[in-house]
């Protein structure tokens, strides 16, 4: 699903089915995967149906990770270092979009939309899903990242047909 290459030429491949990254050098010889080990990993962590990724110039990977609804951050080696799970917030032009449109502007700010989803409702493995599918502000659907050089994360959160920025280190 995913494509990247690293500072070294090292190319990175998402691989859906089997719910890893894989490591190649530039001639395609196989170098590694992530997670190196995905037993001993908590399940909580584990990547599930990985897809679009970038690596940024300290080698470190962002994978869009589908099935978790969220974006992993791993560095070098393969370690998590970050969850991004999304933050989106009010966009610049929505107070345009509510004068030009009161009633509908009016019920929005009365909906509720960062709510409590039961997620007893739903088997373990679907919780996530659940949880992205009703809470506005959170991925649903991130299918790929990219980065900017510009020190910005762009996540494409394809349910929601919208893209989140994340300024790196903050």
């Amino acid at each position: 699903w995913g494509l990247a290459r690293d500072r070294q030429g090292n190319l990175y491949v998402s691989d859906w089915g089997n719910n890893r990254v894989q490591k190649f050098d530039g001639s395609w010889n196989y170098l590694e995967q992530f997670p190196k080990d995905r037993e001993a990993q908590p399940e909580s962590d584990r990547l599930k149906h990985p897809a679009g990724l970038a690596v940024d110039d300290e080698g470190n990977i962002y994978v869009a990770d589908w099935g978790n609804e969220r974006v992993q951050v791993l560095d070098s080696a393969g370690e998590l270092l970050a969850t991004l799970r999304g933050e989106s917030q009010t966009p610049p032009w929505f107070d345009d979009y509510v004068l030009a449109n009161p009633q509908e502007g009016a019920l929005r700010l009365e909906a509720d939309l960062d709510p409590s989803p039961d997620v007893t409702a739903s088997p373990p493995e679907r919780r996530d899903r659940e949880t992205s599918a009703n809470v506005e502000k959170l991925l649903w659907g991130p299918t790929a990242v990219k980065l900017d050089g510009q020190g910005n994360i762009l996540i494409v959160d394809s349910c929601r047909h919208r893209i989140q920025v994340y300024r790196k280190g903050q």
